[in-house]
């Protein structure tokens, strides 16, 4: 079906834009400039550590089931938590519910219900 790879597009495009809001937090901190820049690189670069450690389809250590799930969630409420202060209440509750409805389709058909 032509859902799951749609679906898995927009996941990708979701960890990607985590990355850019990590990046965007880093950017835009009330510090020298060189601080700026170590922000911006190290805050989205430990995003994607953990993720490719832990969440990663092809990682030995990859988290299954609602360990996946708890995990999942938490970096992309930090993102919000970071979106709700930089840009808004609507972007941070906008960039949730896609998480949200994009993970529960993606799990439901992991299952084999979809």
């Amino acid at each position: 079906m032509i859902f799951r790879p749609l679906n898995l597009m927009l996941a990708f495009l979701l960890e990607l834009f985590l990355l850019a809001v990590f990046f965007y937090w880093g950017l835009t901190l009330n510090v020298e400039i060189l601080f700026k820049i170590i922000a911006a690189v190290l805050a989205p670069a430990a995003a994607a550590f953990l993720w490719g450690r832990y969440a990663a389809p092809r990682s030995p250590r990859r988290l299954r089931g609602y360990h996946l799930i708890l995990f999942k969630t938490s970096l992309f409420l930090l993102a919000a938590c970071v979106l709700y202060f930089k840009a808004g209440e609507t972007a941070a509750a906008a960039f949730m519910v896609i998480f949200a409805v994009n993970t529960m389709i993606l799990a439901k058909a992991e299952k084999g219900g979809a």
